[in-house]
């Protein structure tokens, strides 16, 4: 039986390769423009994967920062003394009464990389004798961060010894006129040119830059433990001697109830201070030689005004001094501090006005003036400033003071006065 085999259905035409070729692209297309939106509403979906992009640098202008503060002055109002005098605070108190600028500082902060921080002050204003308004460099240093938290870091240059609250602390933040006597003494105008390291936990560079940036008059973040070696000669002067000072500052910022903050530190410095020719008056004797001992040990507690603050350091130590019994410079003890009440008053649109009242003593000599003159204060300084707006600080203090300073030019001389004090501070 003969089976008939099935032939397969015949096409009119035949299709070309080229149609065959779009036919095929042209029902990929409609695939995927049916299926890409359906894909695109899967909850599952994962996208492909794409590297992040690269962070974009700091435009330059963003590395730079400039600032400062320039401070008008008028000491001698009601002033019953002008041989009244304060050669190492501000040296238009007494004498010819006058306008005075006391400071004109202007800081640049560069920050070329994000572990290094590169700091230049310069002050316009200053006096030398009888000249005045020149330029004084009065820091310049960097700062290299030693871990990506930037908790550690090591200074180099001209800079702030780590020695005692308010003299960290900066002259425009300072409520007082004037840096008390007796640590002040110990460094002379702050800084000096060292080395210089600082380490602290992120808590406490968090709490000591609040105390600064919240206008609770703080010193600024140096840390936990800071400490250096440096030339010991002052600010903008010569090393003498063969002898670097080396200082250490222990300090710790605690939170008490209520978000207020109590600040704890003990620091000293030891070395060798130099008493160089031109400090020297003619016939004074130098029995131990011109070379000094020079160390103290100092204690410092500070309640941030919020809104009650109190202040009080101390020092104890050996240094140069002037003994008119002997008209010679010697080695003697010092002794002094001072203690000080403020109150923060927080006043419509964002005045401030802050009212304190100071009390310094010191015994001893200053080691980087004449003969290392011998001192003895006691003065009693009641003022208060006023934030009139953020560029614009008005102050105010009655003064009255006692003090014994005596040199070789001068080996009898003790003052007192009465006098008010006035200042008006711009911030820019």
């Amino acid at each position: 039986m003969d089976h008939q085999r099935s032939e397969a259905p015949t096409f009119p035409m035949r299709m070309s390769s080229s149609r065959l070729v779009a036919g095929l692209v042209g029902c990929a297309g409609l695939a995927l423009a049916v299926v890409a939106p359906a894909a695109a509403q899967q909850p599952d979906s994962t996208p492909p994967a794409s590297a992040p992009p690269a962070p974009k640098p700091t435009p330059w202008y963003d590395r730079f920062t400039l600032r400062g503060y320039t401070q008008f002055r008028y000491n001698d109002l009601l002033q019953d003394n002008p041989d009244f005098r304060c050669a190492a605070c501000d040296r238009s108190i007494g004498g010819v009464q006058e306008f005075s600028i006391r400071r004109a500082r202007l800081v640049l902060n560069a920050l070329p990389m994000d572990q290094v921080n590169i700091k230049f002050e310069i002050d316009l204003v200053n006096d030398v004798g009888s000249q005045q308004n020149y330029l004084q460099m009065r820091e310049l240093f960097g700062d290299i961060f030693l871990d990506k938290g930037k908790n550690a870091w090591v200074r180099v240059g001209l800079a702030k010894v780590p020695y005692g609250y308010e003299n960290l602390q900066s002259s425009g933040v300072r409520l007082p006129f004037d840096r008390d006597d007796g640590m002040n003494s110990g460094v002379p105008s702050e800084r000096d040119v060292g080395v210089f390291f600082v380490w602290g936990s992120t808590r406490a560079h968090r709490t000591l830059r609040k105390m600064t940036d919240s206008s609770f008059k703080g010193e600024g973040d140096y840390g936990i433990l800071s400490g250096g070696i440096y030339n010991g000669q002052g600010a903008n002067r010569a090393e003498a001697n063969d002898n670097k000072h080396v200082a250490l500052r222990l300090s710790y910022p605690f939170t008490l109830p209520a978000g207020q903050i109590l600040e704890l530190s003990a620091q000293g410095y030891y070395g060798t201070y130099t008493l160089t020719p031109d400090l020297r008056t003619a016939g004074v004797a130098a029995p131990e030689g011109y070379d000094f001992d020079d160390r103290r040990v100092a204690l410092s507690a500070i309640l941030v005004p919020r809104p009650i603050g109190l202040s009080a350091e101390w020092n104890w130590g050996d240094g140069p001094r002037y003994d008119p019994a002997r008209n010679a410079t010697v080695n003697g003890k010092i002794d002094g501090g001072y203690v000080q009440a403020t109150y923060r008053i927080l006043l419509p649109r964002g005045r401030v006005l802050f009212p304190y009242a100071r009390w310094q003593h010191y015994e001893g000599g200053k080691k980087n003036e004449l003969d290392a003159r011998y001192y003895e204060v006691d003065e009693l300084e009641l003022g208060a400033e006023f934030l009139v707006i953020r560029a614009v600080e008005l102050t105010a203090a009655y003064v009255h003071g006692e003090r014994r300073f005596e040199d070789g030019a001068n080996p009898d001389n003790l003052q007192a006065a009465d006098f008010v004090r006035l200042q008006l501070q711009l911030n820019y």
